[in-house]
Order: structure tokens, then C-alpha cells, then sequence
């Protein structure tokens, strides 16, 4: 099968289903999309996802060629435009990511460091006796025995 050439295996595969015909192909021109993909997204995940999808389409829609000679061309066209559409989606997922974050309250830190200063305040008016159990249980995670002692 080797010797024989792409439309051969390609009419082949479309009339018989003949899998020895298309794992041929697949061989024959899997670096090459590989490569495609890979250039694209610059991602070996996702060129992989654009990978088995181009031989996916050539399964499930196994081109008409007009050229008998034209099934690389075909192969970058839908490896291309597959690794194009995995990458859009890509970027949509992260912008999506982005967007669905949680937004942090504008004041939060503000509020967070004024209640650490207020703490602060107000522990430094307890008596020592009171201060020093709640800075080392609370400010320090001290255990109440650690603490004791």
C-alpha cells in the first residue's frame, strides 16, 4: 500500500472503507498535519486535539479531489482552519476564565488594613496579662497550651 498513491488509498477508503487504506494516509501525512497544528497553536495539547480532529473530518467527509495530486493541500486547508478554531476557542475559554473571576471589592484592602490597625489599637490597651494569650493563640497560632506555658 505504501507504493500506491494518495487518491488511490483515498477512493479506496471512500468505496470499501477500507481501513488499511486510510491508516496508510494517516501515516503518509501525520507529521506533516502534526507540524500544521503545532506551528499554530504552539501548544502540543491542543495541536494534538487539532491532530486527531483533521483526520476526523478526512474520515467523516473524505474530500473530493479535483487534482489527483491534492490531498496534502486539502489535508493543511482543514488542519489550519481546524487548529484556528481550536485556538479561538482557546482564547474564548480563557477570556471566559478572566471574566468569571471574582471581582475584588474595591475597598477591601483599604478595609483589611484599617481593621489590622484598629486590632492592633486595641490590643495595645489591653494589660499584658490579656495581650499576651491573644497575640500568640490569635497572631501567632500558638495553641492555648503553648500559649500557657
Amino acid at each position: 500500500m505504501a507504493e500506491q498513491r494518495d487518491h488511490e488509498l483515498l477512493d479506496r477508503f471512500r468505496a470499501e472503507q477500507d481501513a488499511a487504506s486510510l491508516e496508510c494516509l494517516i501515516r503518509r501525512h501525520a507529521d506533516f498535519v502534526f507540524g500544521v497544528c503545532s506551528r499554530v497553536l504552539r501548544n502540543r495539547h491542543d495541536a494534538e486535539d487539532a491532530f486527531q480532529a483533521t483526520f476526523l473530518i478526512l474520515v467523516s467527509r473524505p474530500p473530493r479531489l479535483r487534482r489527483r495530486s491534492s490531498l496534502t493541500g486539502w489535508l493543511f486547508r482543514v488542519a489550519h482552519r481546524t487548529a484556528m478554531r481550536v485556538a479561538r476557542q482557546r482564547r474564548r475559554l480563557v477570556e471566559l476564565d478572566d471574566f468569571m473571576a471574582p471581582v475584588p471589592e474595591p475597598f477591601e484592602e483599604i478595609y483589611k488594613q484599617e481593621a489590622v490597625l484598629a486590632l492592633d489599637e486595641e490590643l495595645s490597651t489591653l494589660p499584658e496579662r490579656y495581650r499576651a494569650p491573644l497575640v500568640l493563640c490569635s497572631l501567632l497560632g500558638k495553641t492555648r497550651q503553648e500559649a500557657a506555658s
